[in-house]
């Protein structure tokens, strides 16, 4: 663990200008941070990350991606309602979009967009999560544990006949992993290092779940 598994991506850090500004803004993260508890909320009712029509969906979550950008914690509880979880995610990635660097770094993301063949997706993962850990700016690291523990709660809190459509690492692979080349065999490898990440988070991002969450964590058939 800690050891690149690909040359390439060794070559890419070294080359790699690590920018010691955070990529968020404290007021963001904390905005953040408090979309994602009251999102934690919700899914045990709701499977949040599948989109469901409503009316002004689109309005909603362009408020929500105001309110993070801005920082406004208190309207966030306005907005994201039980009936209106879905688009709390919804705001939540358009935010994540338009960051003005990925939340993955690209030296990251290398890891597992590289020819690793042989080599498991809960190596990559573990490999992944090590880099996170030791390389991103404190605010960075915050923000990716935030996501991850949302994650990995959503995923713990879903049945499995709803996790046959990948919906929680599918709808959240752009954010990840920049996916334009991709062919239909390497998309179907970041599914799987995705779910590994989102499976290891809490024990190497030292995510503190509640013991209801603590109970066997579903596959996912690919």
């Amino acid at each position: 663990m800690g050891h690149c598994l690909c040359r390439c991506t060794c070559d890419y850090r070294r080359n790699f200008n690590h920018d010691p500004v955070d990529l968020i803004s404290e007021k963001s993260l904390k905005a953040v941070e408090e979309l994602v508890l009251l999102l934690k909320g919700y899914v045990q009712r709701n499977w949040i990350f599948r989109p469901r029509p409503h009316i002004n969906s689109f309005s909603v979550q362009e408020k929500v991606f105001r309110a993070l950008r801005k920082g406004n914690k208190r309207i966030l509880y306005r907005l994201v309602t039980r009936d209106r979880a879905e688009d709390g995610v919804g705001g939540l990635q358009i935010f994540l979009t338009k960051m003005r660097q990925p939340v993955l770094p690209p030296f990251i993301q290398a890891l597992a967009l590289g020819d690793n063949k042989g080599i498991s997706a809960d190596v990559v993962a573990v490999d992944m999560l090590g880099l996170i850990r030791q390389n991103l700016p404190p605010r960075h690291l915050r923000l990716i544990t935030a996501l991850f523990d949302l994650l990995h709660c959503a995923v713990k809190n879903t049945h499995t006949d709803e996790l046959k459509g990948s919906a929680v690492p599918l709808s959240m692979l752009p954010i990840f992993f920049q996916l334009e080349t991709l062919n239909i065999p390497r998309w179907r490898r970041m599914v799987a290092v995705l779910m590994e990440m989102i499976r290891l988070a809490p024990s190497h991002l030292n995510i503190n779940l509640h013991v209801e969450e603590e109970h066997e964590f579903p596959g996912i058939p690919l």
